[in-house]
């Protein structure tokens, strides 16, 4: 003959140890979702600045253009370099680099253990000066 036991209450101990590591893990998940969006944006934001640059924009044009594909970025953690940094000595076959430098704020606290808050990236693109 079998005595059985009650089990009622193990199932919300199981529970109890398992919800903080799956929440930590679900918003670990969401903080790095974030962290990539972010280095797709400046990514696509050099390129476009370096694009215009390409096709002779002067350096306010440049900067213009990739704070228009940063839409809802903190424009005061965001630096534009435009290499050559003269707009005169550009010439057509010359290369210009126009490097992205921003601080992406960490939405989840405990993820500034792991990675330094706010946290440094950076996106660089080189093109070939078409025309001027």
């Amino acid at each position: 003959m079998r005595i059985h036991k009650e089990n009622k209450g193990q199932s919300v101990i199981e529970l109890a140890f398992l919800l903080p590591l799956l929440l930590l893990l679900l918003m670990g998940v969401f903080q790095f979702t974030l962290i990539l969006k972010t280095y797709i944006s400046l990514t696509l934001g050099s390129r476009e600045g370096a694009r215009a640059g390409a096709v002779g924009r002067t350096n306010a044009g440049i900067v213009a253009v990739v704070k228009k594909r940063l839409p809802g970025f903190n424009t005061n953690n965001l630096t534009v370099v435009i290499t050559p940094s003269n707009e005169s000595s550009r010439r057509t076959g010359d290369y210009i680099t126009v490097r992205i430098d921003y601080a992406q704020d960490l939405i989840m606290p405990f993820i500034s253990f792991v990675l330094p808050d706010p946290l440094p990236m950076s996106s660089t693109t080189v093109m070939r000066i078409e025309t001027l």
